[in-house]
């Protein structure tokens, strides 16, 4: 949006999603914290959160090539694997102090073994996820997180009690709370916040401490009401991508006159719709909500019924006029989700544009004249 008056935390937000290391990062080590590297949306923060640590999503941001990347993976990796990857070989990464690594894909596990070959290799654990969601892998998935959350305690020297998981919980609950209001402020015709600066603020909440998150999310959203300057879209649009959710790819899909009203980004209200149980063993809470209540990711094997379901739900909720998929080259998850959503989406008759892109985005003309042809021959879904 091109905003006549400067809301403070929102250029907080973006500053903090254009680079990595940032003023909150040194602070929180400056007072003796650390600061953990990991992959959402699989690895619950909460675990890290309850034994003191903060949470940093890794990422790509900054990398200009892949050029020291491409000395350890193949060219038909996937180029957010690969320049996430060329950042850590740069030594952009030096500020955090461990890491989490998970088998999101073949291409992203191949993190954890090429981070050994570097010296002072940062990842301590690498969490096994099954690839098949059902209840015949639940406890292999409660064994994983019960693995995950013993390695922590050894690792860093501290004792992760339920005390401190319900604290966590607790503090979570609070940002799924925030997430849903500041989504819910694009679900009417006045939209008060775009795709692109939303997907900034996410970035940045993987960015710092959970409690700073908190506090600049409700900082946020009341600048946003109170300055009150919104948005009639020319036309309202769903995006489903995996990785491929850059600034640059969120500018171009946005440059058109159409605004994103509604994603299914992993760290967003895929993430947030619904809050962890505080009742009863904490643990046992984390593990029943990252397998059986958010949103599944295309990974998980047999969840694409949850997906659909929740993807058809939100596009009715926000009133979306069409949808667009992205995907990141060589991502083979998200083309298989891309080919099952053409099929469903053709049966539901809602408008879809796929799109393929780079991580590093070399092709925003090529978007910005495909996204002008759709949303030119996309007629409002209130005149269907």
């Amino acid at each position: 949006m091109n905003r006549s008056k400067p809301i403070a935390a929102l250029e907080k937000a973006r500053r903090y999603a254009k680079t990595l290391e940032n003023d909150s990062v040194r602070a929180f080590k400056d007072a003796g914290g650390k600061v953990v590297g990991t992959f959402d949306p699989e690895v619950p923060f909460e675990i890290l959160e309850a034994a003191g640590l903060m949470p940093f999503g890794l990422r790509g941001t900054g990398a200009q090539s892949t050029e020291y990347a491409d000395k350890y993976f193949k060219q038909l990796t996937c180029d957010f694997t690969r320049s996430m990857f060329n950042e850590l070989v740069r030594g952009e990464y030096e500020f955090l102090d461990g890491a989490v690594v998970y088998n999101c894909c073949d291409h992203m596990r191949r993190i954890d073994d090429n981070w050994k070959a570097l010296p002072n290799p940062k990842n301590f654990h690498f969490l096994y996820i099954p690839k098949r969601w059902d209840a015949a892998t639940y406890p292999r998935y409660c064994e994983e997180l019960k693995a995950l959350m013993d390695s922590v305690a050894k690792t860093y020297g501290v004792e992760i009690t339920k005390e401190k998981l319900h604290d966590a919980i607790v503090e979570s609950n609070k940002t799924h709370k925030l997430v849903r209001e500041l989504y819910a402020l694009r679900k009417d015709d006045a939209v008060y916040i775009d795709g692109a600066e939303i997907m900034d603020v996410l970035t940045a909440g993987e960015s710092m401490p959970r409690a700073e998150y908190n506090a600049l999310l409700t900082e946020l959203i009341a600048e946003l009401k109170a300055n009150n300057e919104t948005v009639v879209p020319r036309r309202r649009l769903m995006l489903l991508s995996g990785h491929a959710s850059t600034p640059e790819l969120l500018e171009a899909l946005e440059s058109q006159g159409a605004l994103i009203v509604i994603d299914d980004a992993s760290n967003g209200l895929r993430m947030c719709e619904k809050d962890i149980s505080e009742e009863g063993d904490p643990f046992e809470a984390i593990c029943d909500f990252y397998f059986n209540v958010k949103t599944p990711m295309p990974r998980a094997f047999g969840t694409q019924d949850r997906r659909f379901d929740a993807y058809l739900k939100l596009f009715d909720e926000y009133r979306a006029d069409g949808i667009i998929t992205a995907r990141v080259t060589m991502c083979d998850l998200w083309a298989f989700e891309q080919y099952m959503l053409m099929n469903l989406l053709r049966e539901k008759d809602i408008p879809l544009l796929q799109l393929e892109t780079n991580y590093l985005m070399d092709s925003a003309g090529q978007i910005r004249t495909r996204v002008q042809a759709f949303v030119e021959n996309l007629p409002r879904r209130s005149a269907k």
